[in-house]
């Protein structure tokens, strides 16, 4: 019989960034996990879709993430959303293929993200586990 334990972890929201890398990491697992994605991708992939997920996919965000990871020009975020929308994470613009914009499971997973972060944030765990405790 299968015994399942649950568990809160409560983090306390002082730096947004980590917050929110911390879950693009879980989503960006789970996407492993559940074959959406073939394998997680590069830290700056990850870097540059939290500050996706935080503004949107936006010059101010591409401008945030060439800062962040000390790129020397712009072309090189470009790459990386290149590779991010390979992989299906950026799809095109309704409005132009020239524009990106996160895929729609993201922006649904940015909309949750923008109406509650703050305070703490609460991540719920559930263990199965075979047998004993």
């Amino acid at each position: 019989m299968e015994k399942i334990k649950a568990f809160d972890i409560f983090y306390p929201v002082e730096n947004e960034f980590e917050i929110i890398q911390s879950l693009v990491l879980i989503y960006l697992q789970n996407e492993v996990t559940t074959g959406r994605l073939n394998s997680m991708p590069s830290p700056k992939m990850v870097s540059a879709l939290v500050f996706y997920v935080k503004y949107g996919y936006t010059p101010e965000a591409k401008e945030k993430t060439m800062r962040y990871l000390k790129l020397p020009h712009m072309q090189a975020v470009d790459g990386i959303n290149h590779k991010l929308k390979t992989v299906g994470l950026l799809v095109d613009s309704a409005m132009s293929k020239k524009n990106k914009r996160l895929n729609d499971s993201l922006e649904k997973f940015r909309e949750y993200i923008r109406l509650n972060i703050g305070g703490t944030f609460v991540i719920r765990s559930i263990i199965y586990q075979n047998g004993k405790n």
